[in-house]
């Protein structure tokens, strides 16, 4: 059923698997869980690297991103900023389920352009250049392979 009462009261077996499901979840959201995809399999690899936060803000902007969403805003109010809306959305799904696809856009901005503006502050010319330009070649390079997976031509 397409139904998130019915997903989350009438599915589960145990209390356990309910709270698991979510940490996994929560899990698979925060870290770069595409970097454990063993043996490498290109269709999972992709699939993993969008589906979590690391992946869709840029592997080299996501710590600078946290880092400066911190200093910005102070712990409490990046807190809730971050974790909050991740606790709240992950709370919806009992099941296993990539999480990432149900609204964490606002996140990835806001770790996007705060990455970004602690590289404009904290490195020089040419490690920041370096830093955007390798971050641009792997997007291009997962929209790529995202391409390939799914049979696009090019």
């Amino acid at each position: 059923m397409d139904n998130l009462w019915v997903d989350n009261t009438h599915q589960l077996p145990s209390f356990g698997i309910f709270v698991w499901a979510r940490l996994h979840n929560l899990f698979r959201l925060l870290s770069p869980f595409f970097l454990v995809v063993w043996p490498f399999d290109l269709t999972r690899f992709v699939h993993e690297y969008w589906a979590c936060l690391p992946g869709a803000t840029g592997l080299i902007l996501y710590l600078p991103g946290l880092i400066a969403t911190k200093r910005i805003l102070g712990s409490l109010l990046a807190t809730c900023a971050i974790v909050v809306p991740c606790l709240l959305l992950d709370a919806c799904f009992s099941n296993v389920a990539i999480i990432s696809l149900e609204g964490f856009q606002p996140i990835v901005g806001l770790l996007t352009f705060a990455g970004v503006g602690w590289l404009y502050q904290k490195c020089g010319s040419r490690a920041r250049c370096t830093a955007l330009g390798t971050q641009l070649v792997i997007n291009l390079a997962m929209i790529v392979a995202h391409g390939v997976v799914n049979g696009v031509r090019f």
